[in-house]
């Protein structure tokens, strides 16, 4: 949980969330949620295993903003058209407007999201061959700058997260830009792997053990300070 409050029904109660709040619905469990306090409320919902949910939570915001609008509509005592006449009259934008009086901005076409993923990922890539220019690490030794490198890309991702999702309202081209491209391609779980695997191959057990345990550590701690001191800056300002 973000921001405000929301109510989780897990299928047998009903649990109140405030911020900071991680909730975990089983798989395959039922489970729906509501705002009862009416003031704007924010979450971010993470799916394991991941599939395609964008579309439903698209329409799901767009019932919603369809149903405020005919409750202010027989308040008011105006007729609100149906959503297909509504859309030919208005434009799309007329249903992309929040409570808060904010328009939102129109999802960007595959093409472009494709062209900031590539685009982000050429320059995160970049960035990952010069820092292993300037700290190479011999076959013999401890991969160090790997492990800067994806530490340092979680540390950032976490900081990343909470400034575009509870600072500033940003370009929707920009998660894709910096969170997918520039630091998933500064990051590389894979070359983490093959050295672990080439210092087994070596005999270097101990080496291998060690880095395969402190990455992904290091990599969630990292995450976590870089989102808590980020959320910590936002709040303060």
């Amino acid at each position: 949980m973000l921001t405000g409050t929301i109510r989780l029904y897990d299928g047998t109660r009903w649990v109140d969330c405030a911020p900071d709040d991680f909730v975990h619905v089983p798989e395959g469990g039922i489970h729906w949620f509501r705002d009862e306090s009416g003031a704007p409320a924010s979450m971010l919902l993470h799916f394991a295993p991941g599939a395609p949910r964008e579309e439903y939570f698209e329409v799901l915001a767009d019932a919603a903003r369809r149903e405020e609008m005919e409750r202010v509509g027989r308040a008011r005592g105006v007729h609100v058209p149906p959503r297909h006449v509504l859309g030919r009259r208005l434009g799309s934008s007329a249903m992309a407007v929040e409570r808060t009086g904010r328009r939102e901005v129109d999802p960007p076409r595959h093409a472009a999201v494709l062209g900031a993923v590539a685009l982000g990922g050429v320059i995160g890539a970049e960035a990952r061959w010069a820092l292993g220019l300037v700290w190479p690490h011999t076959p013999q030794g401890f991969p160090w700058s790997t492990l800067v490198i994806n530490v340092s890309g979680c540390l950032l991702m976490g900081v990343l997260m909470v400034v575009i999702t509870e600072k500033l309202r940003p370009h929707p081209l920009v998660r894709p830009l910096l969170g997918v491209g520039v630091l998933g391609g500064y990051t590389t779980f894979s070359t983490y792997a093959v050295e672990a695997v080439q210092a087994v191959d070596s005999g270097r057990a101990w080496i291998a053990l060690g880095y395969v345990v402190a990455t992904p550590v290091l990599a969630v701690l990292a995450v976590a300070a870089g989102a808590t001191g980020a959320r910590a800056l936002v709040r303060a300002s």
